[in-house]
């Protein structure tokens, strides 16, 4: 951006029916945002889209799941919020969602952390109905909670899901009661407040004091190197926990203006984990305050993720070049490892190994993950996905089908 008046252009991924409320929002509120929207029909079409969107200074996910599949696969390359679904509306939507299906035994609900759920209903009077939460993690997926609702729905007596995902809505409700939430108005200006905030040009709050929180998976006895440039000052808290005090100005530009941070790259391969939570404000004190929220967004981002809070309602996931889980090297994953990182059992992973050793050097395409695990090609594509995110298979350069028409992605299993 070329100053303190330029707009900002942030990428909007969403689907059809959410994005349009998104920009009657920011045009009515945010002047200073201008909206590139990127439409998908599935989520799994995330990643293709925020590729075509290499020049925007930000993006924002109409939900946690786009985001998260947006992350996994790599292709950040700018900072990203996303619109937070609360559940603020499960209350008055319960009443008349049961008498209109009355005998109903189960309800299941998708995203929405499990506490925050349980609060919600607190004061609901649901007996007999047994309320089942699959909330989101990173390592989930739509396909993840989808399974989870038929899983419900198989219950004895009748079952109603509620999603905050679309694509599970559509799969879910010509053959079951389904209700879709949609994200509140304040939760979509609170994700475009916190886009707002993206560094661009201006100068002001520079010198505005940062406080950052870390979280190791291992102590790091050469942290105060990884982070020179960073902090001012590094304090061990105990454990695998530390203190950093910084400025806005530094932070804008060690991280080039959130799009990235090295010491993330750094941990990664010293195979320790690490998240970071920022807070910047004009007082230290609120900005440890912000700190502390940012830290506990960046649990719920990933193992290597690096959040920082400049407003007290809304969080920015620092940009990164290098996929979550994804091997920098190429080497073999372990059979236990490939499982936890990618969520699929270890007979469907050593079928797929089978599969790769059969095809030589050709790798394997989405049309053979297909065949040999039983999807449908839409599910081939998502498990591809997810397996690259955890480093079980690399993309090789494009395979010749011998057909006309654009070459299929193939790829290598690394597996050991």
């Amino acid at each position: 951006m070329d100053g303190p008046g330029a707009e900002l252009l942030i990428g909007a991924v969403g689907p059809a029916d959410l994005i349009p409320a998104l920009e009657r929002l920011a045009a009515q509120e945010f002047p200073e945002l201008r909206l590139r929207t990127f439409v998908y029909d599935d989520e799994a079409e995330t990643a293709d889209l925020v590729q075509t969107g290499a020049d925007v200074d930000g993006w924002l996910f109409t939900g946690v799941v786009p985001f998260s599949l947006a992350r996994r696969t790599g292709v950040l390359r700018a900072p990203a919020t996303y619109v937070r679904y609360r559940g603020t509306g499960l209350p008055r939507i319960l009443g008349p969602l049961l008498a209109d299906n009355p005998g109903t035994r189960s309800i299941s609900i998708d995203t929405v952390p499990r506490e925050q759920v349980q609060r919600l209903l607190r004061r609901v009077d649901l007996s007999p109905v047994h309320v089942r939460v699959l909330e989101h993690r990173p390592d989930r997926d739509a396909e993840d909670f989808l399974r989870f609702h038929r899983r419900v729905a198989r219950d004895p007596g009748g079952s109603i899901a509620i999603t905050c995902i679309r694509s599970v809505y559509t799969q879910l409700a010509p053959y079951l009661p389904t209700v879709r939430l949609l994200p509140a108005v304040a939760s979509m200006r609170t994700a475009l407040r916190a886009a707002a905030s993206i560094p661009h040009g201006s100068a002001e709050g520079a010198a505005d004091p940062v406080v950052g929180l870390v979280e190791l998976s291992d102590p790091a006895g050469e942290l105060a190197r990884v982070v020179r440039g960073l902090a001012g000052e590094v304090v061990p808290l105990g454990g695998s926990r530390y203190l950093l005090f910084s400025t806005r100005e530094r932070l804008v530009e060690v991280s080039s203006g959130f799009r990235e941070l090295g010491v993330l790259d750094e941990l990664r391969d010293g195979r320790v984990w690490g998240r970071i939570g920022f807070g910047a404000a004009s007082t230290a004190l609120a900005a440890e305050r912000r700190a502390r929220r940012a830290l506990g967004r960046a649990r719920a981002v990933g193992r290597f993720a690096a959040v920082v809070a400049t407003t007290d309602d809304g969080e920015l996931v620092i940009g990164s070049a290098t996929p979550e889980y994804r091997e920098t090297t190429g080497a073999p994953v372990p059979l236990a490892v490939a499982e936890r990182r990618s969520g699929l059992e270890a007979a469907a992973l050593l079928r797929l190994g089978q599969l790769a050793a059969d095809r030589g050097g050709d790798g394997v395409t989405a049309a053979d993950v297909a065949t040999a695990l039983g999807l449908d090609p839409r599910a081939a594509r998502r498990t591809l996905q997810r397996l690259s995110a955890a480093g079980v298979v690399q993309l090789l350069d494009s395979a010749h089908t011998g057909k006309v028409g654009r070459p299929r992605k193939a790829y290598r299993v690394a597996l050991q």
